[in-house]
């Protein structure tokens, strides 16, 4: 079996002429590699303008149906919805129906800090609200069609995570408001907003409010990893989301609709444009981030929803925009964006070899066994398959493990990675456990 430790081999951008051009050979290379070893299914395009320099299509839309990816798949989007919440928003603004230092209270009046919070605050993500996302309880209504008035009454009995305006942190609440802003605005749903003021305008017909996956259309189902198959991930019913990630598209309309947004008027002024990028310390502009590249001056959005990961970015010096859509992810999407960014600004590619880790019966006996933690209230089975270890969390499907040293495991489709210590005797007694920020120890209950 495969484990992740990566020996990589650099391969340089190859051809150099009078005029550079993009390395495609190594780009088809590097998401070859990738899709041979189960670590990604999806669509990547670059583009200038309306000329395409690179497009690639690897993995399947439909698993069990023998559906294949290709560059017009339509996928779910995830937060890249709110670059499209974010412009319907400075339309708005542009059409003199509210603005930036509009008070959510003139909308929804019974949230706590309703009154001192802003417009501005939502799309910069400054607002402090609670965010619904990360409530436990949405896993429990997350694939079921929810009502406005039933996730504003969730809200209403949210707490705060900081007062508005004094620092900025990711919540998708901002942006669930911010669609319903624009529904009451345009008296109109969102979806048909979204058709009328950017589909219709730029012809990126694929770009919809999303509905159920019909892979015969060419849609996409998404995936999860279990470290042996690929697993349906299911499908969260799209008015959970709305504006803060209800959008499908394909990676042609993706890169359309962020080119005519950043360098036409097709959309948006150039006043308005301006103000959207305009980034607070954190990165975060209107809608947009500022990317974290030292020598790209690049603005755009990543995404997750179900098993679908996506990123887009246009680079604002060569108007190149690169749109990646993943259905299937096992791998880190930071370093296959990063990857893609340095394909196309001519910086060397890396190829990743994945390399295989071989552990002992003798070794493997060591970790197997039940832990607890008094952080959460989760008990973890570790056994092992194969030469592997595998991890199962109560009530939950088990997941073979990728070896990535003697005493470090880690499966990248979960961003999971264990780590563990304090071995007595033949026996490992606990182990750290580290997933989408958070940092717990779990320790071998006794017999």
């Amino acid at each position: 079996m495969r484990a992740s430790l990566f020996l990589l081999i650099g391969i340089c951008c190859s051809l150099f002429s009078a005029a550079q051009t993009l390395d495609t050979v190594s780009l088809d290379s590097y998401f070859d590699t990738l899709a041979e070893d189960q670590r990604f299914m999806g669509t990547v395009l670059i583009q200038k303008d309306s000329t395409i320099l690179y497009q690639k299509a690897v993995g399947y839309r439909d698993i069990d149906e023998n559906r294949i990816n290709n560059i017009e798949t339509v996928f779910r989007l995830g937060s890249i919805s709110k670059m499209f919440t974010a412009t319907m928003i400075f339309q708005l603004i542009e059409e003199g129906k509210l603005n930036l230092d509009t008070i959510l209270a003139e909308y929804f009046p019974l949230l706590l800090n309703s009154e001192t919070i802003t417009i501005g605050q939502l799309l910069r993500h400054e607002s402090g609200l609670f965010d619904y996302t990360s409530d436990p309880k949405y896993a429990s209504y997350m694939f079921t069609e929810t009502g406005r008035s039933s996730l504003l009454s969730l809200l209403q009995m949210g707490t705060p995570a900081f007062e508005p305006g004094i620092r900025a942190d990711y919540c998708n609440t901002n942006f669930l408001l911010l669609s319903y802003i624009i529904e009451d605005l345009d008296e109109r749903t969102y979806a048909e907003s979204l058709k009328a003021r950017i589909t219709d305008t730029i012809g990126t017909h694929s770009i919809v409010f999303g509905a159920a996956a019909n892979t015969t259309n060419n849609d996409a189902f998404s995936y999860m990893y279990t470290g042996e198959f690929w697993q349906f991930a299911g499908e969260t019913h799209m008015s959970v989301p709305m504006g803060a990630g209800s959008v499908m598209g394909n990676a042609p309309d993706v890169n359309t609709f962020i080119t005519a947004l950043l360098t036409s008027e097709q959309l948006l002024k150039k006043s308005s444009q301006d103000q959207m990028l305009t980034t607070n310390k954190e990165r975060y502009g209107h809608g947009i981030f500022k990317l974290p590249y030292e020598d790209v001056n690049a603005y755009g959005h990543g995404g997750s929803i179900d098993g679908f990961r996506t990123r887009t970015a246009f680079l604002m010096d060569s108007n190149l925009a690169i749109t990646i859509l993943s259905n299937g992810l096992n791998y880190d999407m930071a370093a296959i964006a990063k990857t893609v960014i340095d394909a196309a600004t001519m910086k060397e590619v890396e190829i990743p070899l994945f390399s295989e880790i071989e552990l002992s019966k003798e070794q493997l006996a060591k970790y197997s066994g039940l832990y607890t933690s008094s952080e959460i209230p989760l008990t973890i089975t570790i056994t092992n398959k194969d030469g592997r270890i595998v991890l199962q969390a109560s009530g939950q499907q088990a997941f073979v493990l990728e070896t990535d040293s003697e005493a470090e495991f880690s499966l990248a489709a979960l961003g999971l990675v264990i780590q563990f210590d304090a071995i007595l005797g033949s026996q490992y007694q606990s182990f750290t456990l580290r997933q989408g920020g958070g940092e717990f120890t779990f320790t071998r209950a006794q017999n």
